[in-house]
């Protein structure tokens, strides 16, 4: 069975207070509903128990009582448990219903193939390890593809280890086609699971808090400082856990996308509105960035307010973000600042000033513009950006763009450094010897053994081992319970079969609310009553479960020590180390003009190496936060290492937009003009130190005992001591002092850079807080698995 999934706890309110003014006393019931929301905020473990708590019983009973199929009893059952827990499919009612059929043929060509293996020991192990591979490493696509690969594993390994032959396959077919159809309707009509809604609230709160912000420096209100590292930490959280639901079906890809793509919005937003209270909002001149301000509000709150209601808030029916209204302030004050520079015959120096003070509410604005558009997105529905001036960050949603995504995440997976690489073939091996074991040992359920390794297996020695340990504990006590109420009850079918729904509801909710050790003994007890309602052996069927799981633990704790014991450590570092020097690549690719302008054409090779080393960091962070150490995980620690690189990649896009038509650029399409020297010595700058984290994360990684070699500082400025300026305006001596603007070009050129020297800035802080973790963060990376 899935291991236990974690949940943060929700923030709790103020304690009820009674009429006569003391706080009530909470009820029984209510104590037990908190503790249940703690442990899991969206009960899904319930929804869970009462779906499975339907399905399978009325399986079982098909297969036994009305075909009288062992057979169909053993796959419609199964099948359930494929469907309802190893396959959550997610989406609009329509999406649930077509994931679900689609996973029918797939299952049904396992059946087939595992059928006809069982025969010879040598075929049903390869077959089992093949398959384990392939399809564990597709789970590195998500989408219906990802996700449903656990449930065709799981009936896959059935076929080939359940005793039977050819001729039982139609009867296994149909089991399989009963399991698709009841289970098909179970989880489109009976309270259908939404694993991320969780996370959309906590996004609809972080924008909500931004709006709040936003609308108070507009206002000349004081705010308070923003604690950015807290605030990463926060959003990584929620990166995290939107990571682990990715490795199951999500509904349509471009839905998930766009919620990734909201996450590095919150994130790049966080790091923009501490800058709101330097922006000029008083007098004439703050009148338009004002208006962008009280837009960028709007839009901000109607996203937050769909993203905590629902999809029909987002699409329209309750009224859309007001993205037209946005992308038209931003334009008015574009073209006001243009008009005022070239009217007022202003200096160079008086136009840097000018752009550095609105700055953050135009950066704001952009990252605004792009929450509504990909939450729309994340709502299921369409969104042209050719109907906006300033086109935002969005995943594309072209007919090719699935393709491409998929082939993109098949590439960044397929290399050694994986974790989806090692943990696809640490579990082949596992898996495949445990098949091959379990053929010899005739004392044993080989299915069993199979799924015990399914269940323990985890990417790093220590917690295979940690759970080896409770997974047998639960089995024992599985074993008792299943035991006493066989002897009790086995020669009561008729009170067995009353009691089924409830032992698959506990097996079903006890993995996510209690962890392993409950799990296994929930669903000891589920197969011991099933299989003696099959055909009745008695406690002996209990007996024969325990050999089954403590052989399977013994199985995935040798192949864990053999195979990467340190776990996702490694992993992350490679990943961490090349997604630096990927996010450095991608400057120096935008500053040749090899970057097209977020979303005006496709990614450049530079942009799909970058999204690709920052999907292998996900999924090798999400490992480490899943094994035994991520209980105690400090995200704050880590969070400026993770943040980084994706201001980085914002900075390459703003660097991109210098003369092409798209904000804050020229309308007439010009190629980008060269960045002065100080801009672009700053933008060496950086890129060397972001190369500088990536090489030292690589030497922690390669040389466990290598100590952490510092960062470089930025380089001071003669005079001032001050970060090396950015801006054109300094080349010259005389060139910040007299008019020197006589067209609307010169202006836009010298925008663009000050806002991408400002972008430069945002990230040489971020850089500092990376190089402030990195020594912690390289000493995890560097300690050995048995710690």
């Amino acid at each position: 069975m899935p291991d236990r999934e974690t949940s943060p706890d929700p923030t709790s309110g103020n304690d009820p207070v009674s009429p006569t003014g003391t706080p009530a006393r909470p009820s029984r019931h209510a104590d037990l509903l908190a503790a249940l929301r703690r442990r899991d905020p969206d009960l899904v473990s319930l929804r869970r128990a009462v779906r499975v708590g339907i399905a399978f019983p009325l399986l079982a009973v098909l297969g036994v009582v009305v075909l009288e199929s062992p057979e169909v009893a053993v796959f419609g059952p199964i099948g359930a448990m494929a469907y309802l827990v190893f396959a959550a499919f997610d989406g609009t009612t329509r999406t649930r219903v077509v994931a679900n059929l689609l996973l029918w043929p797939a299952g049904a060509v396992a059946i087939t193939i595992g059928t006809l293996v069982e025969d010879s020991v040598v075929s049903a192990a390869v077959t089992v390890a093949l398959a384990t591979f392939w399809l564990r490493w597709l789970g590195c696509v998500g989408g219906r593809i990802g996700g449903g690969a656990p449930a065709v594993l799981l009936v896959l390994v059935v076929a080939v280890l359940t005793p039977g032959g050819p001729e039982q396959l139609a009867a296994r077919q149909f089991g399989w086609l009963l399991a698709a159809v009841v289970c098909t309707l179970v989880a489109t009509f009976v309270l259908p699971v939404h694993p991320h809604r969780a996370i959309r609230r906590a996004l609809a709160t972080i924008f909500d808090d931004l709006a709040d912000r936003t609308e108070a420096a507009a206002a000349g209100q004081p705010t308070e400082p923003i604690d950015v590292v807290a605030a990463d930490a926060r959003v990584e959280t929620l990166r995290i856990r939107l990571t682990q639901l990715g490795h199951r079906p999500m509904g349509p890809a471009t839905r998930y996308q766009a919620l990734l793509a909201l996450l590095d919005e919150s994130e790049r937003a966080d790091h923009l509105v501490g800058r709101l209270e330097r922006t000029a909002f008083d007098g004439p001149a703050g009148a338009e960035a004002r208006a962008v301000a009280e837009q960028t509000t709007a839009t901000l709150r109607a996203t937050a307010e769909g993203l905590s209601e629902s999809d029909a808030r987002l699409l329209g029916e309750h009224g859309l973000p007001p993205l037209a209204e946005l992308d038209q302030a931003m334009a008015e004050h574009r073209v006001a600042l243009i008009h005022w520079a070239v009217t007022t015959g202003a200096t160079r120096h008086e136009v840097d000033q000018r752009a550095d003070a609105v700055f953050a509410v135009r950066a704001l604005a952009v990252s605004a513009l792009a929450v509504g558009v990909n939450g729309i997105l994340a709502a299921g529905g369409t969104v042209n950006p050719a109907d906006l001036r300033t086109a935002p960050e969005m995943p594309a949603t072209d007919a090719r763009a699935p393709i491409r995504r998929l082939r993109m995440l098949a590439v960044a997976h397929f290399r050694p450094r994986s974790v989806w690489i090692r943990n696809a073939s640490r579990a082949a091996l596992a898996l495949g010897s445990a098949a091959a074991i379990a053929g010899v040992v005739p004392q044993v359920r080989g299915f069993w053994v199979v799924l015990a390794v399914f269940a323990v297996l985890r990417t790093s020695a220590t917690d295979t081992g940690s759970t080896a340990v409770r997974a047998v504990g639960g089995t024992v006590g599985g074993f008792v319970v299943a035991a006493t109420v066989v002897h009790l009850l086995g020669d009561a079918p008729v009170v067995l079969w009353a009691l089924l729904p409830l032992f698959a509801a506990t097996a079903a909710a006890a993995p996510l609310l209690f962890g392993v050790a409950a799990g296994q003994a929930s669903f000891a007890v589920l197969v011991v009553v099933l299989f003696n309602l099959i055909e009745p052996t008695g406690w002996t069927t209990a007996l024969v479960r325990l050999e089954s799981v403590a052989l399977g633990a013994a199985v995935a704790l040798v192949a864990s020590l053999l195979f990467w014991p340190r776990g996702a450590r490694a992993p992350l570092g490679w990943a961490l180390s090349e997604l630096y020097g990927a996010a450095a690549d991608l400057l120096a690719a935008a500053a040749r003009g090899e970057v097209a302008p977020p979303g005006r054409g496709p990614r450049s090779p530079a942009e799909v190496e970058v999204l690709a080393a920052r999907s292998r960091v996900d999924a090798a962070f999400a490992d480490l936060v899943n094994e035994r150490a991520g209980e105690h995980l400090d995200y704050v620690r880590w969070s400026p290492l993770l943040a980084t690189p994706t201001l980085a990649r914002m900075t390459a896009g703003a660097l991109s937009r210098l003369g092409v038509a798209e904000d804050p650029i020229d309308d007439r399409g010009e190629t980008p003009a060269s960045s002065g020297r100080a801009m672009a010595e700053h933008l060496d700058d950086t890129r060397h130190r972001l190369s500088g984290v990536g090489a030292t994360l690589a030497a922690a990684v390669a040389h466990r005992r290598a100590p952490w070699s510092p960062l470089p500082p930025m380089p001071p400025t003669p005079d001032t001591g001050e970060r090396a300026p950015h801006r054109t305006a300094l080349d010259g001596a005389s060139s910040g002092l007299l008019p020197w603007v006589d067209d609307e070009a010169t202006v836009v050129r010298e925008l663009g850079e000050v806002w991408v020297g400002d972008w430069l800035a945002v990230t040489d802080d971020a850089l500092d807080a990376a190089a402030r973790v990195a020594p912690s963060a390289a000493r995890e990376l560097q300690r050995p698995w048995w710690r």
